[in-house]
């Protein structure tokens, strides 16, 4: 989508998946120390309008998600926050 027709679908594949490859490291990078979503929400987009704030929020999310599976983060409540640090 947002695109003119896709003729080789096997390296746009490729390409949206380096995308998300490198958006995750972004995101790594980010996390330095107790990091919370929001946190990297701003830091990979910056002052979002309020009607994006749930589209970021996923996104941000999302990543997390994907670092704390492959056991680069680690999340933990803190004071009624979820926050994410790197894995020792």
């Amino acid at each position: 989508g947002h695109r003119a027709p896709v003729t080789a679908p096997s390296e746009r594949v490729s390409d949206i998946l380096a995308a998300h490859e490198e958006r995750t490291e972004n995101v790594r990078a980010l996390v330095d120390g107790p990091t919370t979503p929001v946190d990297v929400m701003e830091g990979l987009f910056g002052d979002l309008p309020i009607t994006e704030y749930f589209a970021g929020m996923s996104e941000a999310v999302g990543h997390l998600d994907v670092l704390e599976a492959r056991g680069a983060v680690t999340a933990r409540e803190r004071g009624g926050l979820l926050v994410y640090e790197p894995s020792s």
